[in-house]
């Protein structure tokens, strides 16, 4: 058994180091570096968002028009910022609009609670996958220019909130936080994500300075309401009596168990700086 966690664990550790690290590097480039990871994770994300409705996705038709519709959307967004030619900002829309007429061709399924199942979950992914990845992209433009301090920023506080509550519920953990949906969660592991995010922020607000304290306020949106991300997805995968979304992060299990929190969060992170005219 120690074996088997010890092994885990390295898993996890070199998986994180090697992502990690390319992550950092096509961010910190060029915006289209950013534009290829938001791509990329958006639609391993979302495909196996739809693995949980069928164990062969492509099968259908509807799932395959909204992963290309999803890809040319992307294309639209680089143009937007990047390109600067806001005008295909309108395209964009049209391209949203159209993910829940094509979810609609999952009711073509002759089972009726199945086609309702698959129809809401595939509308529920395009809300929970699709716009996180959107707003995260978005969130790079600091007053019109290319920040790539911005979305690191917010990566390295999710990655601290994440990684400080794992060590910390290992460690301390006694007290279950939602034991028939994540029994591995604990309130102590969450104190100790909020207490290691919360430093990083600070370090964070004297480095990379954004008025306001700007880094702190994110800092605990990223802390308290990233756990809410990660119950959603493991109660998901619950109910399709699943440990992990896919295996293809060795250690992690798949991207959406790796950026489940991130992902609720970015949303939220996207309105605060709209409001707080951070953007």
């Amino acid at each position: 058994m120690a074996v088997n966690m010890n092994k885990n664990l390295l898993q996890r550790i070199i998986t994180g180091i090697l992502g990690g690290s390319l992550l950092i590097t096509l961010t910190y480039i060029h915006p289209l570096g950013l534009w290829l990871i938001c791509t990329v994770l958006m639609l391993l994300s979302y495909y196996e968002w739809l693995h949980l409705l069928d164990s062969k996705p492509l099968k259908m038709m509807s799932n395959i028009l909204i992963l290309s519709i999803l890809l040319i959307s992307n294309f639209l967004l680089a143009a937007i910022y990047i390109w600067k030619n806001p005008s295909i900002i309108t395209y964009c829309f049209v391209g949203f609009l159209l993910f829940p007429l094509l979810s609609l061709l999952s009711l073509r399924e002759k089972n009726l609670q199945l086609a309702t199942i698959r129809f809401m979950l595939q509308i529920t992914g395009i809300v929970y996958i699709v716009l996180p990845w959107f707003c995260y992209f978005t969130l790079a433009w600091y007053h019109g220019e290319y920040n790539w301090k911005i979305p690191l920023g917010i990566q390295f506080l999710h990655w601290m909130a994440d990684t400080a509550a794992y060590f910390c519920g290992k460690i301390w953990g006694k007290t279950k936080l939602l034991e028939h949906i994540s029994p591995g969660k604990t309130f102590e592991g969450f104190g100790g994500g909020i207490v290691g995010t919360l430093l990083l922020a600070w370090l964070l607000q004297n480095q990379w300075y954004l008025s306001n304290w700007n880094w702190i306020y994110i800092g605990i949106m990223v802390s308290t309401l990233g756990v809410g991300g990660d119950l959603f997805e493991s109660l998901i995968k619950r109910s399709y009596t699943l440990k992990d979304s896919s295996n293809i992060l060795p250690g992690h299990g798949g991207v959406l168990d790796r950026f489940d929190g991130f992902l609720l969060t970015l949303p939220i992170i996207y309105v605060y700086a709209q409001a707080s005219k951070l953007l």
